[in-house]
C-alpha cells in the first residue's frame, strides 16, 4: 500500500454570546421594579442617554383606537369599584392608567401598583402613590393630679419617613427631665407639676408636606385636702381644698379595714378654692371619709 494524501472537510458551528447579548437577556428577565431602578441609574450615570418619548403618529393611532371603543361611563366605573387613576398624583413613568393588579401597601407608607400600558415601549410600568402626612386621631384634653403622669398620643398616616415634633404652648419640646417621646407620635410627661399645665400640639412632616394637630390642654390639680371638720347637732360638716371647675365626690365607709367606699350625695363641681359638704351621722359612733377627684 502506498502512502497518500487525503482531505477531509468538517463543519463546526459555535454560538458565541457577546456581552451586549448577555446584558439584553438580563434586562429581558429582570422584574419591572428592578428594571425601572436600573434604567434610572443608567440615565444618571450616562449623560448621553435620554428617555425616548413615543412618536406623535403612535399617539394618534392610540387615540383612534380608543375612539373606536365606547368608553365606560363614570356610573359604570363606580358600579365596578374602579378608580380613575388619572385623577391621582403618581410618580412613575406614566399616569398609572389601566392598573394591572390591586395596589400593594409598602412598608414606607406608600402604595405600589403596575399598569398594562405606558412605561418603556408601552409595555407597562410600576408606579408608586405617596401621601402627605395626615392626623387620624387628635390629642385630647387631660386633667391629672400633681405627681402623676400624663400622655398625649395621635394616630398618623402618610409616606415614610415621618418627622414628629411635639410643642408646648407653641415652643418645641426636647426629651429630658420629665419629658419623653417629643419626637414620636406619643408624648409622655412623668411626675407632672403645675409648670407642665398648658397646651400641647404635634407637628408632622415628610417630603410631601406637613400638618399640625389641634392643641390639647393639660390641667394639673393638687389632690384635695380636708381643711376643717365640725359637728353640730348630729350633722358633720367637711371642707376641703379644690380647684375651680373640677368635680369632686365625697365618699365614706364605716369600717377602716373595709375596701368598699360609698358615695355620699352627688358629685360636686367646685366654684371656689374650697368645697363644703355635710353628712348627718346621727348616732353612728364612727365613719371614715375621703374625697375623690373625678377627671
Amino acid at each position: 500500500m502506498r502512502p497518500g494524501l487525503g482531505q477531509h472537510t468538517q463543519l463546526k458551528q459555535e454560538l458565541k454570546i457577546n456581552p451586549r447579548l448577555y446584558q439584553a437577556m438580563d434586562l429581558l428577565y429582570m422584574p419591572l421594579l428592578d428594571l425601572q431602578n436600573h434604567l434610572k441609574q443608567e440615565l444618571l450615570n450616562n449623560p448621553f442617554l435620554d428617555m425616548i418619548e413615543p412618536d406623535e403618529e403612535d399617539e394618534e393611532e392610540g387615540v383612534e383606537q380608543q375612539e373606536e371603543t365606547s368608553p365606560e361611563t363614570e356610573a359604570e366605573k363606580e358600579e365596578k369599584g374602579e378608580i380613575d387613576w388619572e385623577e391621582i398624583l403618581l410618580d412613575g413613568f406614566d399616569t398609572g392608567a389601566q392598573p394591572e393588579s390591586a395596589l400593594v401597601a409598602g412598608a414606607d407608607g406608600s402604595f405600589y401598583g403596575t399598569t398594562t400600558a405606558g412605561g418603556l415601549g408601552g409595555h407597562g410600568t410600576v408606579f408608586r402613590l405617596s401621601f402627605a402626612p395626615q392626623i387620624i386621631t387628635q390629642p385630647t384634653n387631660q386633667t391629672v393630679l400633681a405627681g402623676t403622669s400624663a400622655a398625649f398620643a395621635v394616630s398618623l398616616f402618610g409616606s415614610q419617613p415621618l418627622f414628629c415634633q411635639w410643642r408646648f404652648n407653641g415652643s418645641p419640646l426636647t426629651d429630658g427631665g420629665n419629658i419623653s417621646g417629643s419626637g414620636t407620635s406619643t408624648l409622655t410627661i412623668s411626675n407632672v407639676s403645675p409648670l407642665n399645665a398648658g397646651k400641647y400640639s404635634l407637628s408632622v412632616s415628610n417630603a410631601l408636606g406637613s400638618i399640625t394637630s389641634t392643641g390639647a390642654l393639660l390641667a394639673v390639680v393638687s389632690p384635695p385636702v380636708f381643711q376643717t371638720v365640725s359637728q353640730t347637732n348630729g350633722a358633720l360638716t367637711l371642707t376641703w381644698s379644690a380647684a375651680p371647675g373640677q368635680t369632686y365626690q365625697l365618699q365614706y365607709k364605716s369600717e377602716l379595714a373595709s375596701t368598699n367606699w360609698l358615695n355620699l350625695g352627688d358629685a360636686i363641681v367646685a366654684t371656689s378654692p374650697a368645697v363644703t359638704a355635710s353628712d348627718v351621722i346621727g348616732f353612728n359612733s364612727k365613719r371614715f371619709y375621703r374625697v375623690v377627684l373625678i377627671p
